[in-house]
């Protein structure tokens, strides 16, 4: 017989056993199983409130966390996400519900101690997408002046943002003449919020990492991420859809209810 083995597929799955051996000598993540399935604990509601450890298969996805819960909460799976919280609650990020959750949690390994230590995850009402959908209609793109700041600066300047195919950059000039940045929506992850250590003084803020790079704090780059901030709400969801819609398609961005 002839197996047809998809690249990428083998790709993921040689990370995930390389991580898998970093994470063996990590303190703040569960050491995995012979199997390669990880432990986790997820909160129910909020991190006052009790948790639930879960064993994760590497193919396991966020909406199948979802299902396997929702009997613990008054929610229907498809009316759940799973949130990834970081730095102690500062920065979150509500998963998508095709993406794989042991991939996520071992990004973790990747990071500094104390910035990983904290982390958790979290299960509740998928509040944010149904907010983001009615204007996630493509084609979508926007452009705007933001507050930013990267992961050497504490302070925030303007410049003009742009996210368009699938990109975001930001220029020097309000002509969009000079670009200074651009980044791949694939080869990012990014959070709601900004760390407690620098204040944009805005109504919102998105926080981005490299998804490949490890997440290191040095003398010369002492903060976390890169972080954009603006002033209104409408404005917050507009910016979160074109960037979710770069990176899923429209119609996929909510889990369809079970019909079991």
């Amino acid at each position: 017989a002839v197996f047809l083995v998809d690249c990428e597929e083998v790709d993921r799955e040689k990370r995930i056993q390389e991580v898998l051996e970093r994470v063996n000598s990590s303190p703040n993540i569960p050491p995995p199983k012979p199997s390669g399935d990880l432990q986790i604990a997820v909160y129910i509601g909020a991190k006052s409130k009790e948790s639930v450890n879960v064993t994760v298969k590497p193919n396991m996805d966020a909406g199948e966390i979802c299902a396997l819960l929702a009997s613990k909460t008054d929610y229907g799976a498809h009316e759940l996400c799973l949130t990834e919280m970081v730095l102690g609650g500062a920065l979150s990020r509500p998963l998508h519900h095709t993406e794989k959750v042991l991939e996520v949690a071992l990004r973790w390994a990747y990071w500094d101690s104390s910035d990983c230590k904290d982390n958790y995850f979290l299960i509740g009402p998928n509040t944010l997408y149904r907010e983001i959908v009615p204007l996630a209609k493509p084609p979508i793109s926007k452009c705007g002046e933001l507050k930013f700041a990267d992961h050497k600066s504490k302070s925030f300047k303007s410049y003009l943002f742009e996210f368009s195919q699938a990109k975001l950059s930001y220029y020097k000039d309000k002509a969009c003449s000079i670009k200074l940045a651009e980044w791949k929506i694939e080869d990012i992850v990014w959070y709601v919020g900004h760390e407690q250590k620098r204040n944009p003084s805005t109504r919102w803020s998105i926080t981005f990492i490299k998804k490949n790079d490890p997440v290191k704090r040095t003398k010369e780059c002492p903060y976390f991420g890169w972080t954009i901030a603006g002033v209104s709400r409408d404005d917050h969801l507009h910016w979160m859809a074109a960037m979710l819609l770069g990176e899923y398609h429209h119609t996929d961005l909510l889990p369809k209810p079970s019909l079991i």
